[in-house]
């Protein structure tokens, strides 16, 4: 099966990601809670554990929730944007209005749950990293 630009994007994208939260410069991520809400999926927890993946789809890491808040895009603050492995908080409005424009749909106003958390365990290939 051949991989589509597309495809190759999300898999190069989800590296970089990887890269950033494997390095410590990436401790956070926020979702829209529509989206959420519409799929029926919970709001995370503290405590909560998930495995992150590498662009191939090779589990490398297990994160851990530890921090959870709900706010409207507008208010998201400087230290989360930092957190989420941006340089400043104008630079995280513009590459998050871009990616949930291109994802669903952007509004200042809408309600995101941003999420804080931290490695626990590293996996596979990835343990001696």
């Amino acid at each position: 099966m051949t991989n589509t630009s597309a495809q190759r994007a999300a898999a190069m994208l989800a590296e970089d990601l990887l890269l950033q939260v494997l390095a410590g410069k990436k401790t956070a991520t926020c979702m829209p809670l529509a989206k959420l809400t519409a799929a029926g999926t919970p709001i995370p927890e503290p405590g909560k554990r998930d495995v992150v993946l590498d662009g191939d789809g090779v589990p490398a890491c297990t994160v851990e929730t530890v921090a959870v808040m709900t706010c409207r895009f507008d208010e998201v603050t400087e230290e989360f944007a930092r957190a989420e492995g941006e340089p400043s908080l104008d630079a995280w409005r513009i590459a998050q209005s871009r990616h949930f424009a291109r994802n669903g749909g952007f509004t200042p106003a809408m309600k995101l749950v941003c999420e804080e958390f931290k490695v626990v365990e590293m996996l596979g290939v990835y343990k001696n990293t």
